[in-house]
């Protein structure tokens, strides 16, 4: 059915002029036959001219939808720099007073100040520890040094002593062989031997017997003296073999006392390497996760800015809502004397 002269099919005779498909009016619409005849058709002329009037409605509510289907269509989502918006976000993350930096230099800064303390009680205690030695060597020393004092004036004593007992000895022996001559001298007178061959082999046997019993005496306080002297030689050297021994006992503490220092700085220095490696690497982790959601919220906005235009707001939608999504923070490495 179109506009203007409109002659009904099927042999009803109806003619309809000045159609209107557009307002579903008409003029001129002329039925021929009997009057009863007449409204029967003019009954069925108005029942096509309503489906006409729906099925034009129904073409142009389809041709509406089509035309905004094609004009959603044609319309572009709004132009994003997402680049630059990520390269903003990256450079605040970046930035030493972001919150994941700030975050790191504190976790950094506990850390070091405890691997600090910890050195410094392991230099106190070495150094504790080589005191201890030297006071100890200087001890042992010290004792050894009265012990050889001792030593030596016992043995001068016990010399002296054995000196006065032979001078005492000698003496006692003089006035003995005196005596023992002059008695011999006065038998010999008495019994009329008196400076005959005999007495002089008499005095003469008394001399040796009594010569011979000095020079056993005089060996025996030899024999003591130098077993003194023996005994004070043998007590200063273990002295000094006890002092040389102190002193590489000393020396030993020392050495592995500085040993041990030197491996508990060591691993310091491996597990602070070690420390800084993690937390660099958690650093990194919490930037990039800084700088993706501060690059989300960026893009959420833009998006929210075209809300009083739909299409464009669905369109911003479609395009970039996968950028909106969140990034979880990274788990902080567990280091020892820190904590969060």
């Amino acid at each position: 059915m179109q506009g203007g002269n409109v002659n009904l099919q099927g042999g009803t005779g109806i003619s309809v002029a000045n159609y209107n498909p557009a307002s579903g009016s008409a003029t001129g619409i002329t039925v021929p036959g009997s009057p009863s005849n007449q409204s029967n058709l003019f009954s069925s002329a108005n029942q096509v001219l309503q489906q006409g009037d729906a099925l034009s409605a129904q073409t142009q509510s389809l041709l509406q939808e089509q035309n905004a289907l094609l004009r959603e269509q044609a319309t572009p989502a709004p132009v994003l720099n997402y680049q630059g918006i990520l390269a903003n976000a990256q450079a605040q993350a970046a930035n030493p007073n972001s919150a994941s930096n700030q975050l790191y230099n504190q976790y950094l800064n506990q850390y070091l100040q405890n691997e600090a303390a910890q050195q410094s009680l392991a230099q106190q205690q070495q150094q504790q520890t080589v005191t201890q030695a030297q006071q100890g060597l200087a001890n042992t020393q010290a004792n050894l040094g009265q012990q050889q004092q001792y030593t030596g004036q016992q043995a001068a004593l016990n010399l002296g002593n054995i000196s006065n007992q032979q001078t005492g000895y000698e003496q006692t022996q003089g006035i003995q062989g005196e005596q023992n001559l002059a008695s011999l001298r006065a038998q010999q007178g008495q019994s009329g031997l008196a400076g005959s061959g005999m007495a002089q082999q008499q005095e003469f046997q008394q001399n040796l017997t009594r010569q011979v019993q000095e020079s056993q005496q005089e060996n025996t306080y030899q024999f003591q003296k130098n077993s003194e002297l023996l005994s004070e030689s043998n007590t200063f050297a273990n002295i000094a073999q006890s002092g040389k021994y102190a002193q590489q006992q000393e020396a030993g503490q020392e050495g592995q006392a500085q040993l041990d220092l030197n491996k508990f700085l060591q691993q310091a220095a491996y597990a602070e390497q070690t420390a800084r490696t993690e937390l660099g690497q958690w650093q990194q982790q919490a930037q990039f996760a800084q700088a993706q959601n501060l690059a989300a919220q960026q893009v959420s906005s833009f998006i929210q800015s075209y809300q009083k235009n739909p299409l464009l707001y669905s369109k911003a939608m479609q395009a970039y809502s996968p950028l909106t999504q969140s990034v979880g923070q990274p788990s902080l490495p567990s280091l020892p004397g820190v904590t969060a």
